[in-house]
This record gives structure tokens, C-alpha cells and sequence, in this order.
């Protein structure tokens, strides 16, 4: 109701309502109202992410319960090529379509340029088997064939960059996460559907495939209504994406590259118990972390308060820390209760490390959002440093490896906290310093845990 000049009952009302509404919003009610507005987009941002990954971890798990290390460690080279494609390409790509949505010339260079490099992943893909074949194919030439199916990922994934960019900048990330349960549900079923049947490793093909069909189709459906307003574009696309290429190359070598030297100085068996170690730790938490920047990124490119940027940075920390917390008491349960009856001890060694690994998902999920941000306030050299601190670490996690899991999962921690001492250091983001702090505490004190404590999973480290 609108005051009138010299209506004392008028403006007396209007008093009493405004004084309900503040009431009303200290209400214990209201703040939990508006707690869980501000954590939804957080939680389905996550869940956007997470599903695709359960799905994939479980696929993995059926496949080494019925297959072996030396299986999934043919499965895991193909899995780091595509990643690396995704790393130099696609990755560079959705952070740009975010930014240049509101231009044609922009939009339509992304596009160009998307369709461009899926002939460059299909061809990275199909020389990664062409050489497995050259090593292995006496032995596991089924398997390797198998495979071949990978080739065409690039090009359903690059021909959704767009359709969702255009949902995350619409903040529609329940759309999002929907879509990815559905697709993740259906390529589960068909996966699952074919590793029990005829135990093929064309499962983790197809399971790949029919996730990002479905999630692709139904994000292209989805974004037809959404209205971008139209800018004038001063960008340099060409190179903004010299520039995200290198930082997504940098974080693919920094997460990935230890497993090339395991693959190549162990061979495949030690490669598949390494991988699938890490995949059962990491899984979970890489999500988080990806859902948290993806968030971040399209919540700061809507802001221009430098205060309102620390106190999403702030609150990204906090919310992320949180769930990745959760997420390790998660996976320590699941390695308990579940993994070690189902996979027996074949995979002992691999069980054993599986919580220690997945203690540094809680450096790592901070980690992420605050290099993404250097990046985004135009200190890309920090982000850069971060990465090349953590691919130096990559050569000794891989040699630790070959002799000790165990050893190498405590290098893997100390990695990621060192990587992240380096993006507070040098990237200078406002608001970081508290959830860093608490996330290297948190990192220190799980290790610790996991370290004199271990779960039953019986056994050495063991080299196949």
C-alpha cells in the first residue's frame, strides 16, 4: 500500500506492514526459507554433475567385479584420452559459450569451432586404440574393439555446448539436473544391461554414449525457450580460447597425468588398480567440485559488487567443503560395507587407499572454484601456476605408485593441498582465505585418519 502526504492512518499502515515483513523475515521460518533458496541452485549445480558420475562409477565396479585390473586398465587409457579431448577442447569451449551467448558472431564461432574439434577427439580417441591394439591386442583385442564407440562422444557433446549454456545462464540448473538423471538412468540400464550379459567392455562405451544422447536432445529441447538479450561483443574469442585451453589442459594434466605414468612405467593391471582406486575416491568429489565452479562461474559473471563477488566465493567455499565432507563419509561407508565383499581380493590393494584418496576431494573442491576465478579476474598466470605445481607432482605420484598405493594416495593429498596454498597465494580471490584454511585442516585431519585407521580392506599395495 502507497503512503499518502498527510494520511497518519495511512502511513501508520504502512509502518505496521513494513514491520510484519522485517518480523516475518527474522522469523526463524523465514531464515530457513531463505537459507534453502540460496543452497538450492548449490544442490542441483551438484546434482547436475554427480549423476553422470555415480553412474559411471557404478558401470565400473560391475566391469572389475567381472572382468580384471589388466581390463580396466585398457578401459582407463581410452577414458584419459577422451578426458584430455574434453580438457584441450570442450571444456575451453563451455567457458566461452557462457560468455558469449548475447552475441551471434560469438555464439555462431563457438559453434563453428565445436564441430570443428569433435573430428579432432574422434581421431585422438581412435589412435589411442589403434596403439593399445599395436600393445595389447593378442591378449585383449575384444576388449579394445569394444571400445571403439568412443569415437562418436565428441561429436554429441560439442553439439550440446551451446543448448547448455544457455540453461546454466539462465540459472536453470533443476532442468539441468533432471536431464542428467535421466540420461545417466537410461545409460546405466543399457550398461549394466550389457557388462551382465555378455561382459563387454562395450558396456563403458555405450554407457558414454546413451548418457550424453539423451542429456544432449533433451538440453536442445529445453533451451529453445530461453531469450539471451543481444550485446555488443569486444571480445577476442579466438584468443580467450588459446587461454582456456591451456588452463584446461594444465587441470587435466594436474588430476590425469599421474595416471599416464602409472599406465606406463606399471603397465595396464597396475594402471587399472590405481584407476579405479582414484575413480571411487575422486568421483564423487570431482563432481562436487565441477558443480561448484560451474555455479561460481555463472553466478560472478551476473555480479559487479566486488563485495557481493567475496561473499559468493565465501559462501562456494563453505557450501563446497561441506558437501565434500559428506561425500568422503560417504564413499569411507561404501568402500566398507559394500566394495570389499563384492570385489573380493583381486582388488585389496586398490580398496585399501580408496578413502585416503578421496580425502583430497576437500582441498580440491575449493581449489577448483578459486581457479576459475583467478581466471575470470584476469589472472590467469595464477591459475596457470597452480596447474603446473600440480602436474609436477604428477611423475612422483606415478613412481610411489608402482611400489606403494598407499604412498601414492598421500602424495595425491599433499598435491592438492599444496595446489591449493598456491591459488590463495597467488590468486589473490576475496573471500577465500577461511574456506582454505578449513579445507586444509579438514585434508590434514582425514589423511591422518585414513592413514592409522584404515578400512578392512585387507592387504598390501600390491604391483600385478
Amino acid at each position: 500500500m502507497r503512503s499518502v502526504p498527510g494520511s497518519k492512518r495511512l502511513r501508520t499502515s504502512t509502518t505496521v506492514s513494513d514491520s510484519a515483513r522485517v518480523f516475518q523475515e527474522s522469523s526463524v521460518p523465514g531464515r530457513v526459507s531463505r537459507i534453502a533458496a540460496a543452497l538450492a541452485p548449490f544442490v542441483w549445480a551438484t546434482l547436475e554433475r554427480v549423476f553422470p558420475r555415480v553412474a559411471s562409477a557404478i558401470v565400473l565396479v560391475a566391469f572389475a567385479f567381472l572382468t580384471s585390473p589388466t581390463s580396466v586398465g585398457i578401459f582407463t587409457w581410452v577414458a584419459l584420452t577422451y578426458t584430455f579431448y574434453q580438457a584441450l577442447a570442450e571444456n575451453a569451449l563451455r567457458n566461452l559459450a557462457i560468455l558469449c551467448l548475447g552475441n551471434r558472431r560469438d555464439a555462431g564461432y563457438v559453434r563453428r569451432l565445436g564441430s570443428r574439434l569433435a573430428w579432432l577427439g574422434a581421431s585422438i580417441i581412435g589412435t589411442t586404440l589403434l596403439l593399445l591394439w599395436t600393445a595389447y591386442g593378442a591378449q585383449q583385442g575384444k576388449v579394445i574393439v569394444s571400445l571403439a564407440p568412443f569415437m562418436l562422444v565428441p561429436f554429441v557433446t560439442t553439439a550440446g555446448i551451446l543448448p547448455v549454456a544457455r540453461l546454466q545462464f539462465s540459472q536453470r540448473w533443476a532442468d539441468l539436473a533432471r536431464f542428467q538423471l535421466v540420461a545417466a538412468f537410461f545409460g546405466l540400464v543399457v550398461s549394466l544391461s550389457i557388462v551382465f550379459t555378455i561382459q563387454s567392455s562395450l558396456a563403458m562405451a555405450l554407457h558414454v554414449l546413451t548418457t550424453e544422447i539423451l542429456f544432449m536432445l533433451l538440453c536442445r529441447y529445453a533451451a529453445r525457450g530461453v531469450v539471451i538479450d543481444v550485446i555488443r561483443s569486444t571480445r577476442n574469442p579466438k584468443r580467450e580460447t588459446v587461454g582456456l585451453s591451456l588452463v584446461g589442459v594444465l587441470g587435466w594434466s594436474q588430476s590425469q597425468l599421474d595416471r599416464v605414468f602409472v599406465g606406463a612405467l606399471g603397465g595396464a593391471g597396475t594402471l587399472g588398480l590405481y584407476s579405479t582406486a582414484s575413480t571411487m575416491g575422486r568421483s564423487g568429489g570431482d563432481a562436487l567440485a565441477s558443480a561448484m565452479s560451474n555455479h561460481l562461474r555463472a553466478t560472478v559473471a551476473r555480479l559487479e559488487d566486488e563485495e557481493d563477488r567475496a561473499s559468493a566465493v565465501r559462501r562456494h567455499g563453505f557450501v563446497a567443503l561441506g558437501a565434500a565432507t559428506v561425500g568422503l563419509a560417504l564413499v569411507t561407508v561404501l568402500v566398507e560395507f559394500v566394495l570389499v565383499p563384492i570385489l573380493g581380493a583381486d582388488w585389496a590393494a586398490a580398496l585399501h587407499v580408496v578413502p585416503l584418496i578421496a580425502a583430497a576431494t576437500l582441498p580440491a573442491s575449493v581449489s577448483w572454484g578459486l581457479q576459475m576465478m583467478a581466471v575470470a579476474n584476469g589472472r590467469q598466470w595464477a591459475s596457470a601456476t597452480a596447474g603446473l605445481v600440480g602436474v609436477a607432482c604428477c611423475l612422483p605420484i606415478g613412481l610411489l605408485a608402482i611400489q606403494s598405493l598407499q604412498a601414492a594416495a598421500l602424495m595425491v593429498v599433499a598435491r592438492e593441498i599444496l595446489v591449493l596454498a598456491v591459488c590463495q597465494v597467488f590468486g589473490r580471490v576475496e573471500g577465500s582465505r577461511l574456506p582454505m584454511l578449513l579445507a586444509v585442516g579438514a585434508a590434514i585431519a582425514a589423511a591422518s585418519i585414513f592413514l592409522f585407521l584404515p578400512v578392512s580392506a585387507p592387504g598390501t599395495p600390491v604391483t600385478p
